[in-house]
Formats: C-alpha cells, sequence, structure tokens
C-alpha cells in the first residue's frame, strides 16, 4: 500500500497544530488574533489544531469515507479565501508586521498559500479514492 497518501494527511495535520503551537509559543502569545480576531481568536486556533488532529486521525482510514477529504478540501478553501481577503485588506500592514511581530508576519505571509496547497491535495486523493 502506498504511504504518501497518508504521510500527506499527517503532514496536514502537523501544519495546523505545528504551526499554531510554534507561532503562538504555545498559546502563550496570542497576538496572532489582533490582526484578524474574526478568525484566529484563542478559539479559532483552538479549531485550527481540532482540524489538524481530524486530518491526522483520517491518515490510514480515508478510503473507508473518501467523502470525507472533499469537507477537509473545503475547510483549506475556506481559509486560503479568508487569506486572500485579509491580503487584499490589509497587505500594507505586512511591513510593519515584520518589525513589530515577525512570527504574525510569516503566518499571515504563508497561511493562504499552504491552506490551498493542502485543498489541491485533499480533492486530488479524493479522486484518487474514488476510482479505486
Amino acid at each position: 500500500m502506498n504511504q504518501k497518501p497518508s504521510k500527506g494527511l499527517i503532514a496536514a495535520g502537523l501544519f495546523n497544530i505545528v504551526g499554531v503551537l510554534a507561532l503562538t509559543r504555545g498559546f502563550q502569545d496570542l497576538s496572532l488574533g489582533s490582526y484578524f480576531p474574526e478568525l484566529f481568536s484563542i478559539w479559532g486556533l483552538i479549531g485550527i489544531i481540532l482540524w489538524g488532529l481530524c486530518y491526522m486521525a483520517m491518515a490510514s482510514r480515508y478510503r473507508v469515507a473518501p467523502e470525507i477529504l472533499v469537507v477537509f478540501a473545503l475547510e483549506k478553501i475556506f481559509y486560503f479565501a479568508s487569506w486572500c481577503w485579509w491580503q487584499w485588506h490589509h497587505f500594507s500592514e505586512l511591513p510593519a508586521m515584520w518589525v513589530d511581530n515577525p512570527a504574525a508576519a510569516v503566518f499571515y505571509g504563508t497561511y493562504g498559500p499552504g491552506d490551498l496547497t493542502f485543498a489541491v491535495f485533499f480533492l486530488a486523493l479524493f479522486i484518487k479514492a474514488k476510482r479505486q
């Protein structure tokens, strides 16, 4: 059995979990939420970790219910769209963020492309799983 899809789901989970924990220093720095409180409050960050745990829980089971991959892709597309919106309205703030809060600048500069990458992965894996 090909282990790459399972590793991709694990990677998606780690992207969420490690990303949140590293960039908030284990929830000691919640300033990410100050730039986009509607999405990245403490509750939103916990939700991101929970989604990551869901990806990892399905790593060896996605073939049983491949439709879950579409749900995962939609969730990632939602976050990519939110990133696009934030970039459109706040891109000019990034240079100051690099000075004041480099961790937040890394996060707001990269979470969208990362989420888009995993959305494509989830959709491709869904198509592959349905063909088998």
